[in-house]
């Protein structure tokens, strides 16, 4: 049995809403003295589901059972939307689950996990992670995620958001660009491995989390209001954690950011004179916007999403002028209105 396919990787952009390290902490744009204290307390648990259905799983169908009254979230969201097996309250659907843990695939992707985020071991998931979170929440004042759920689906989802506002986390999507299993998945395509790696775990988690905080756009919205809603996470995630380095940020190899800083003036004038800075058709915008190999009608070599190099370049400018601005008041911020007082004309400075 093969590991099960899909027609794509459910990324946390564009297809679900879906690395950080413990710096000081802001509320309200500024320094708070007592914030590592407070923070402590808003921690997230950490929840091995994959390390739950494997050991249930070597008991039987009757345990795999048992995990939807102990883990019901996660258990219906793996089985009816994850693996779309059926019923989350079906007996037929948890001997479904039993196989698919026990198949032999599977179970070794389940070990490989463990090996690479040892249980109550992994700094990264049980350290790094938590901190993010917490300093997340204290800036948002937000009460989710109270926690995080770990999984395996393969290779459907990274990053996710649940019914109650917590984390779900696809460990088996982050096991590192030449992870044996991904080039055997023909839905994962080369430049998404590059991405697959525990490097970008926690710029993922941070960015789905900061995805639910922005106003929702119109689908009539235009590109420009799309760009500065990812620039507005973007500067978030820096702002939060200034260590993330950009590579994890957008996403891109030093080659291509190279490429985008070079030529962002150039493709800044290419949306003007093509009048697509305010077109809200969806085509026009998912060329910018959505993800892929490259920006193939710029040049071979430019990189995908430039809307979001763009927009993060407007929001930072924009907060150089307003440095006393906090996140939350950025996030409701008008995207004609930080566009305007930017004063951005295709560079940074």
């Amino acid at each position: 049995m093969s590991p099960p396919g899909m027609p794509c990787i459910k990324f946390w952009h564009p297809i679900l809403r879906v690395i950080l390290f413990a710096s000081s902490f802001w509320f309200s744009g500024c320094k708070t003295e007592n914030a590592t204290e407070t923070a402590s307390h808003l921690k997230p648990t950490i929840v091995r589901f994959e390390q739950k259905l494997a050991q249930a799983a070597e008991k039987g169908a009757n345990q795999v059972a048992e995990l939807r009254h102990h883990h019901a979230i996660i258990y219906r969201i793996l089985v009816e939307e994850m693996l779309g097996m059926g019923p989350a309250d079906s007996n037929i659907t948890s001997e479904y689950l039993n196989q698919f843990q026990r198949d032999r695939y599977t179970d070794s992707l389940t070990s490989d996990v463990l090996k690479a985020f040892p249980k109550d071991r992994d700094p990264l998931l049980y350290q790094t992670l938590p901190n993010a979170i917490a300093q997340f929440k204290l800036t948002f004042e937000s009460q989710t995620p109270k926690q995080i759920t770990t999984f395996i689906s393969g290779f459907r989802y990274q990053a996710a958001i649940d019914d109650s506002g917590d984390l779900l986390i696809g460990l088996d999507t982050y096991l590192g660009q030449k992870y044996r299993y991904y080039a055997t998945a023909p839905y994962i395509y080369e430049y998404q491995t590059r991405r697959m790696s525990r490097d970008y775990l926690i710029a993922d988690a941070l960015r789905i989390l900061l995805q639910d905080q922005i106003i929702p756009t119109k689908s009539t919205a235009s590109l420009l209001e799309e760009m500065i809603a990812s620039g507005k996470i973007h500067h978030a995630i820096k702002t939060l954690q200034p260590e993330i380095p950009d590579s994890a940020l957008f996403r891109y190899t030093g080659h291509q950011a190279h490429w985008a800083a070079q030529h962002e003036r150039a493709v800044w004038q290419y949306l003007v004179a093509q009048n697509l800075v305010y077109s809200s058709e969806r085509r026009s915008k998912s060329r910018f916007l959505d993800d892929g190999p490259a920006t193939l009608e710029l040049d071979p070599n430019a990189p995908p999403r430039l809307g979001e190099w763009i927009g993060s370049a407007i929001v930072d400018l924009y907060m150089k002028k307003h440095p006393d601005m906090s996140l939350p008041d950025l996030f409701l911020k008008s995207g004609s209105d930080i566009f305007k007082e930017s004063g951005y004309r295709g560079e940074r400075s």
